[in-house]
């Protein structure tokens, strides 16, 4: 009786206790920062914008992207083939719902979208002691949702510009902008983290973040869309009833031309980048792709080799031909092989008798870097 007694005891004093004290259940979580937590430590935002990087992704990856245009076929198709034979659908868009096209996907982009809104709307409430190194993120984060936004109008012409995160309560039913306002808004972006990057990062720890050449950069590559035959034709669309979504319906192509151009010498007067010249042209092209830093780089993602497959950057087996034990999967097709030009800058052309006698000579240093040829 006295033991039935004291184990009573002890049960209603451990209730009593934790009845009484609920701050066990108010734990910080280990895996994860709070909201507060991350917008009152700069460390804290600086690793946040980190992560926003990865939203870029890469082009490096088994199944290219030039296999879903006119440049090579892909021979394991990973529904590739739904892509160039135009049989995509709402519910099967092929390749481009594989994840590692995530930096094509318009969930995955606006997800990193919500991401810059979310910083820029905390930012300036961050206790920086050093307001350059704000103004540093900043720049990164402009340039990022630029990025983000010049993949969007890449494969869907004119979207809707979100600039802002939404609540539960919010209108989510935003309708498309138009082509045109969707470049100027992505050339915004650019200019305002031109504005507030450095030319070039001292500290080698910050090497593969954004600079004012990736920034103007990437607002020459917008504009050349921009001035392109393909944004100011709609006719290839047909009788769309929307051309505004995908191509300029009024303005001056003369003027965008123009802007293009000047966009693109503003990246050369920083006289920071220029192509390298050992006179042998096809090293260095090849140096392009297999130097950790380049004189022609303006801005580079950088890989970790140990990550393998995580990162899905395996070029050589990927792509390199079978008889080197590689999988050979893109290969490139007639079309792109004979566009590479004569050294002399000529058009190479099989109704050419001395062409076609001798195919495989006196091409583009380019060709000997990147194909693989019957001699």
């Amino acid at each position: 009786m006295k033991n039935i007694l004291k184990y009573i005891l002890t049960i209603t004093l451990f209730l009593h206790a934790t009845s009484c004290d609920t701050d066990f259940l108010n734990v910080t979580p280990q895996d994860r920062m709070t909201d507060n937590a991350v917008w009152s430590d700069p460390n804290l935002v600086e690793a946040f914008v980190n992560e926003m990087y990865r939203g870029l992704n890469h082009g490096i990856r088994e199944l290219m992207a030039g296999s879903l245009a006119d440049e090579s076929h892909f021979i394991h198709n990973y529904g590739s083939a739904q892509v160039v034979q135009s049989n995509l659908t709402p519910s099967d868009i092929g390749a481009w719902n594989r994840g590692d096209f995530s930096e094509f996907r318009w969930i995955e982009l606006y997800t990193r979208i919500r991401q810059v809104n979310m910083f820029f709307e905390n930012i300036d409430e961050v206790p920086f002691d050093n307001e350059a190194w704000r103004d540093r993120l900043k720049g990164e984060a402009h340039f990022l949702r630029g990025y983000f936004y010049h993949n969007l109008v890449r494969l869907h012409g004119g979207v809707p510009i979100i600039d802002k995160t939404f609540g539960l309560d919010d209108d989510f039913l935003v309708p498309r902008n138009t082509l045109a306002e969707s470049i100027q808004f992505i050339v915004d972006e650019a200019d305002a983290a031109a504005a507030l990057l450095p030319v070039t990062h001292e500290d080698a720890a910050d090497i593969g973040r954004a600079t004012k050449g990736a920034a103007l950069a990437l607002k020459s590559r917008i504009l050349l869309y921009a001035a392109s035959d393909l944004y100011n034709d709609p006719s290839w669309a047909g009788g769309y009833a929307n051309p505004e979504l995908i191509a300029y319906t009024s303005g001056d192509r003369t003027a965008r031309w123009q802007a293009a151009k000047d966009a693109a010498k503003a990246v050369i007067d920083l006289n920071i980048y220029s192509l390298q010249d050992t006179d042998d042209p096809q090293k260095d092209y090849t140096d392009l792709f297999l130097l950790k830093d380049s004189e022609e780089a303006i801005f580079s993602r950088f890989f970790i080799k140990s990550r393998g497959w995580e990162d899905g950057a395996l070029p050589g087996l990927a792509n390199g031909p079978n008889g080197y034990h590689n999988w050979g999967g893109n290969t490139p097709i007639q079309e792109l092989v004979d566009d590479y030009e004569l050294t002399d800058g000529s058009k190479f052309d099989w109704s050419n008798p001395a062409h076609a006698a001798a195919p495989y000579e006196d091409r583009d240093p380019r060709f000997y870097a990147s194909i693989l040829y019957d001699q």
